[in-house]
């Protein structure tokens, strides 16, 4: 009995010293992750996993398998040069997924996972030393629509929230030689692909680029011009080779459905799914045959995550004026809601229908304000800001979750059909 009971306790205390080490080991890893802000960052990408469904594939995703199934380089290069529909203007993207596939499969999640690895990227180039940027980039809503998608969009966005990250680190004017060659790096090789992802591509890249030409003196410096000179030099050799690309593409007449127009609808709606409202709301083909009455029911949800962004979005943008300087915020502003209004003029001459996921390369200017505006009420605005900031976060957790399990959200079943 003695004997036991001894070792019974010896055990125990072997248990008691094994849990203690576990538990101490963990406190360090979370120590290390709190630090470094892994923790957020890493909850930002678990986000855009459950974003991504099994659901059918629809139409246009249809077509990007069309060419990633494509067996051999020649045979892809072949549906390049022979399709008729704008799809060979997505060359990067396309070439990308048809990769992608010989590796991963063609099934739907591992099409529309395609884009994962340059929102990772992204997410980590953006967030970086900054937890409340990681926060808002997993409980946005368009976002998490366009993840699902075995299409250029979630490329574009990763792509666009590295640009615009590499901006911040090259805007605080404290990096290294070393750290400011490898941020414009990051600037040069995200601009080229994007500009290959998607002929509108071109135009989000130029707006990048030269806001940060203008407003980065790190980027003026000639030190580190001499060291990025031939990257530079290669990614406008690589931009004139893809504008000669989408010439072509134009000449022949390859170009978007005009199934419909652009006109003002056009415009309130897209920036009701830039801002993250969209999951809140009815589905797309309620909205397509009933118009703006359809939103009757949703109207209370809808206005109360209104009023929570609109105070976060002004205090981001004040935030953003005293962080950059009055002209450097205005050049910002008014190069990216250019491109946003020359891309709406394009198309209303061109009559084709401008829509949200066009505009998904400006999504991390919104994302920036409203995280600074987050950050400024959740430090400096005590409960009441507070509120605010878990009041707009709960409500745009919703319009994800919302965008990824309601049946008024799904896209064509196209499987079924069949």
């Amino acid at each position: 009995m003695a004997n036991a009971l001894f070792s019974r306790k010896i055990l125990c205390h072997g248990c008691f010293k094994k849990i203690s080490i576990i538990v101490f080991r963990c406190d360090e890893a979370m120590n290390f992750c709190k630090n470094h802000h892994l923790w957020v960052i890493t909850f930002a990408l678990l986000a855009m996993f459950v974003a991504v469904s099994t659901q059918s594939f629809w139409i246009d995703e249809a077509i990007t398998a069309k060419f990633a199934v494509r067996p051999a380089f020649g045979s892809w290069l072949n549906a390049m040069v022979t399709e008729r529909g704008s799809d060979p203007q997505m060359p990067f993207y396309l070439f990308w997924v048809w990769v992608w596939e010989k590796i991963f499969g063609h099934g739907e999640y591992a099409l529309r996972m395609a884009g994962w690895p340059f929102l990772a990227a992204g997410i980590v180039a953006f967030a970086w030393r900054k937890p409340m940027f990681a926060v808002i980039c997993g409980l946005s809503a368009f976002a998490w629509y366009y993840i699902n998608e075995a299409r250029p969009y979630s490329m574009q966005i990763g792509l666009s929230l590295a640009m615009m990250g590499a901006a911040m680190r090259l805007a605080e004017g404290k990096l290294t030689l070393r750290s400011e060659i490898f941020w414009q790096i990051i600037l040069i090789f995200s601009g080229v692909v994007l500009a290959l992802s998607h002929l509108l591509g071109m135009f989000w890249t130029a707006a990048y680029w030269v806001f940060c030409i203008l407003c980065i003196p790190a980027l003026r410096k000639g030190d580190v011009l001499k060291k990025t000179f031939l990257a530079w030099l290669g990614a406008f050799l690589l931009l004139l080779a893809a504008g000669c690309w989408y010439l072509w593409t134009i000449k022949i007449g390859l170009r978007a459905t005009d199934a419909g127009t652009t006109d003002f609808r056009n415009v309130v709606f897209d920036l009701y799914e830039l801002l993250g409202f969209g999951g809140l709301g009815p589905g797309r083909l309620e909205i397509r045959q009933s118009g703006f009455v359809v939103f009757k029911p949703y109207a209370p949800w809808l206005a109360l995550y209104g009023l929570f962004l609109t105070a976060i979005f002004f205090a981001g943008m004040k935030n953003l004026f005293q962080r950059l300087g009055r002209k450097n915020a205005a050049i910002l502003l008014f190069l990216f809601f250019g491109t946003m209004v020359f891309i709406f003029g394009i198309g209303v001459v061109k009559h084709f229908r401008v829509l949200g996921r066009h505009l998904a390369p400006m999504l991390p200017v919104f994302l920036w304000i409203v995280a600074e505006g987050a950050e400024y009420f959740w430090r400096w605005r005590g409960a009441a800001g507070k509120f605010i900031v878990a009041g707009w976060m709960t409500l745009a957790l919703m319009s994800c979750l919302e965008y990824r399990f309601a049946g008024r959200h799904a896209k064509d079943d196209y499987r079924s059909a069949a």
